[in-house]
């Protein structure tokens, strides 16, 4: 569940690219100002949510981006994926990013 927690990644669904790659949402509070709406409803728990982008845009792996933001974001990012290849809810000594 994102509950709580600002950043999410989600499994790919087939709405909104053709790649198949977990896409990275922003969940923001009922009160945030933005500047924009979160009209996207995400699947892992349903709240509203912007699509921030696909891992498949970036040049490093899934694996490593979901890794930095683990380590970075700590307890406000969830990998919302299924079978996560990186454990995400235990904070640590950061993995090597290189």
């Amino acid at each position: 569940m994102l509950s709580g927690r600002p950043l999410g990644l989600e499994p790919h669904q087939g709405t909104l690219d053709s790649s198949g790659a977990p896409r990275l949402l922003l969940v923001p509070s009922a009160d945030a100002n933005l500047g924009t709406a979160a009209e996207y409803q995400n699947k892992v728990d349903g709240r509203h949510s912007i699509v921030l982008l696909s891992l498949d845009s970036l040049r490093e792996p899934p694996e490593k981006a979901i890794r930095v933001l683990a380590t970075y974001a700590g307890q406000r990012f969830i990998n919302g994926t299924p079978d996560p290849a990186v454990e995400t809810e235990s904070p640590g000594i950061p993995p090597d990013l290189s």
